[in-house]
C-alpha cells in the first residue's frame, strides 16, 4: 500500500502527458486510493487525460486539464532535444503551477502526487514527486552533472520523492540513484495489470505503441511493413483516429483501456512495445514474452535495454536493426 495517512483524505494526482506511461502507472495508485475511500482529483492533459477518463469510472473523481508541454522531437538525440527546449519546459512548469493555483483556489487537498510534473506542488500542502528519473547513467560527465543538478533544483519544492521500484533488485538500475537531500521512498513497481495465462492456441502478435511523435508513427509504419504477413493487433496509443494505409489490413485500436488490453493480451502469443519504464513494470508483472524496442536517442530506454538484457521474458531489439533482427526473433516464437 502506498504511504498515505488516514488524515490525507483528498488527494490530487497529476501525471505527465509524455506517451501514456505516466498515466498508466498512475492507475494502480488511483485504484488504491479509491479503495481506501479517498477523494481523488486527477489533473493532466492530452492522451494521458483521455486514457485516465476511460480507465477511472468512479463518478466521485474530478478531472482537471493542465497546460501541455508540447515538446518537439526534431533530433534523434533526446538530451539535445531537452537542452534546445529547456526554456519551453520551464514555461510549461510555470504554466501548470499557475493552473494548479486556480484549481486549488476552489477546492482544498491534503496531498499532491505529481508524476514528473515539476510545477504541481503547493508550499502549504504535502507534495510528492513520483519519479524514477533521478540520474542519467548513459550521459557524459557534463550532461550527467547538469541533469542531476536540474532534477535536484526542480525537486526542491516537494516534500518527498517516491520511486516506483524495488529498493533492491531494481528494474530501473542506476536511473533511480539519487544524491539530493529529499526523503526518498521506494514504493515498488506500479502496474495496472496482474499475471495472466494466455491461451495455448494464441496466434496473434500484439503491438502496443505510445510515446512522442514523430517516433511513434515512424515505428508504427516500420512494424506494419515488417509484419505485413502476420496476424497483428495494433494498439496505436494515440487519439489521432486517421488510420494510415499500412494498417488497413490489421486489427487496429487507437486507445485501449486496461480491460481491453487484458482481453487482447489473452489472444497474443507475443507482444511488441517500446522499452519505456512503465511498460517494463507492466511486463515484469505480467510475466509475458515481450519484444521491446528502445526509442532511438532516448538514453533512458537504451540504458534499460542494457540493464535488463538478461531478463528471461524481455528481448530488446534496436530500431535501426529492426528489419533484419525482428524476423529472426519472431522465428523463436513460431517454430515448434
Amino acid at each position: 500500500m502506498i504511504p498515505v495517512s488516514s488524515t490525507e483524505k483528498t488527494i490530487l494526482i497529476a501525471p505527465l502527458n509524455w506517451g501514456l506511461g505516466h498515466a498508466s502507472r498512475s492507475i494502480p495508485l488511483i485504484q488504491q486510493l479509491l479503495k481506501a475511500k479517498k477523494k481523488v482529483l486527477i489533473a493532466s492533459d492530452g492522451d494521458a487525460l483521455k486514457l485516465l477518463k476511460k480507465e477511472v469510472a468512479d463518478s466521485s473523481v474530478v478531472f482537471y486539464e493542465l497546460p501541455a508541454y508540447n515538446i518537439n522531437y526534431n533530433s534523434s538525440n533526446m538530451s539535445w532535444n531537452m537542452i534546445k527546449q529547456f526554456s519551453k519546459i520551464q514555461k510549461a512548469i510555470k504554466a501548470e503551477h499557475n493552473q494548479l493555483k486556480k484549481i486549488l483556489s476552489n477546492t482544498s487537498v491534503d496531498l499532491i502526487i505529481s508524476d514528473n510534473r515539476y510545477g504541481i506542488y503547493k508550499s502549504d500542502v504535502k507534495s510528492i514527486l513520483l519519479t524514477h528519473q533521478l540520474n542519467a547513467p548513459k550521459a557524459n560527465v557534463f550532461q550527467k552533472l547538469v541533469f542531476r543538478n536540474q532534477i535536484n533544483k526542480w525537486a526542491l519544492p516537494f516534500n518527498e520523492i517516491w520511486i516506483p521500484d524495488y529498493e533492491n533488485q531494481k528494474l530501473s538500475g542506476k536511473i533511480s540513484e539519487y544524491n539530493g537531500s529529499k526523503t526518498v521512498r521506494f514504493i515498488g513497481p506500479l502496474s495496472r495489470f496482474n499475471k495472466i495465462d494466455c491461451a495455448d492456441e494464441a496466434q496473434k502478435i500484439l503491438v502496443l505503441l505510445s510515446g512522442p511523435e514523430p517516433r511513434r508513427s515512424d515505428l508504427e509504419n516500420q512494424l506494419a511493413t515488417i509484419l505485413k504477413n502476420e496476424k497483428v493487433i495494433f494498439v496505436r496509443g494515440t487519439s489521432t483516429t486517421n488510420v494510415p494505409a499500412p494498417l488497413e489490413n490489421f486489427e487496429v485500436y487507437d486507445l485501449a483501456d486496461s480491460d481491453k488490453i487484458k482481453e487482447l493480451l489473452l489472444q497474443a502469443k507475443l507482444v511488441i512495445t517500446r522499452a519505456g519504464y512503465s511498460s517494463i513494470m507492466d511486463f515484469a508483472r505480467l510475466e509475458l514474452e515481450v519484444i521491446m524496442i528502445p526509442t532511438p536517442g532516448q538514453q533512458e530506454q537504451e540504458y534499460l535495454a542494457e540493464w535488463l538484457q538478461d531478463h528471461p521474458a524481455m528481448t530488446f531489439v534496436s530500431e535501426s536493426n529492426l528489419e533484419d533482427r525482428l524476423p529472426e526473433v519472431l522465428l523463436n516464437y513460431t517454430s515448434p
